[in-house]
């Protein structure tokens, strides 16, 4: 009795197709199904629209709509390449100010894409008035050459900085170290830089000797330094113990964070 029913099944399955027509089961992610599903992506966890950032580190999580799926994403611009199943990612060491992050979802088996996602989000992790490296990282390849500023962020009534950089000198060379404009702006200016390339370390004194323009607020470029990648890994660039910001009366202006950079040679 089983075995003429299955050869029944078999005979209406048969006569179900025409002639020469192979037997396919529905499948959702097929581009020829007319009950067709396009590839779906969606932040589970992200910043909101336009919020402002108290943190130099975010994770952003995503989903699909099928089991899977391949996905990459985008943090301001810069796309990595496609992944199967990667579905969050941590970025730290985030820079002040504008960022974004897209994302973007795949079926493997077709290479049919979702529409791209995205955020727009701002940083302000730092509060002034701070001395800072900008970038605060670089990534590029030993032999190569990248630059950094330093920056004064959030200062009111500054006049004069002084500060100490430490460095390791087997990893990194220092190039160069030049003014930057938040003092030349039309402004008489003095910028001395003691560098110690046997130790690994530079430091710079500088000051406004303009009576008509003592002083400079906000958020500006005090130095542009030039560092050289010697060997592979990661060094950091950090600030001594004894920085100081000064205002027109020679009074010391409190630093709330000194904020360094790193540079990793791949």
């Amino acid at each position: 009795m089983f075995r003429k029913s299955i050869i029944f099944l078999s005979a209406i399955i048969w006569f179900a197709c025409e002639p020469g027509e192979e037997f396919l089961p529905a499948n959702p992610l097929d581009p020829e199904n007319e009950n067709y599903i396009s590839p779906q992506i969606t932040f589970t966890s992200s910043p909101n629209e336009g919020a402002t950032l108290s943190t130099s580190t975010i994770m952003f999580v995503w989903d699909g709509n099928e089991p899977g799926m391949s996905y990459r994403y985008a943090f301001d611009g810069n796309w990595s390449s496609w992944e199967n199943e990667k579905k969050s990612i941590t970025i730290d060491d985030i820079d002040e100010g504008l960022h974004s992050i897209a994302a973007q979802s795949s079926y493997p088996t077709t290479g049919d894409t979702s529409n791209v996602i995205s955020v727009n989000f701002n940083v302000n992790a730092v509060l002034g008035p701070s001395l800072l490296f900008y970038p605060r990282k670089h990534v590029a390849f030993f032999g190569e050459t990248v630059t950094f500023q330093i920056l004064a962020e959030e200062v009111v009534g500054l006049s004069g900085a002084e500060f100490l950089v430490n460095y390791d000198p087997t990893m990194v060379g220092i190039e160069s170290v030049t003014q930057g404009e938040f003092f030349q702006s039309g402004i008489q200016s003095i910028f001395h830089v003691d560098h110690n390339t046997t130790q690994g370390s530079f430091f710079i004194l500088m000051a406004i000797l303009d009576t008509e323009t003592p002083s400079v607020d906000g958020t500006g470029v005090l130095a542009e330094v030039v560092v050289k990648l010697l060997n592979q890994g990661t060094n950091n660039l950090s600030f001594g113990s004894t920085n100081k910001f000064r205002d027109p009366d020679n009074i010391e202006i409190a630093i709330s964070e000194a904020i360094g950079g790193i540079v990793i040679a791949q």
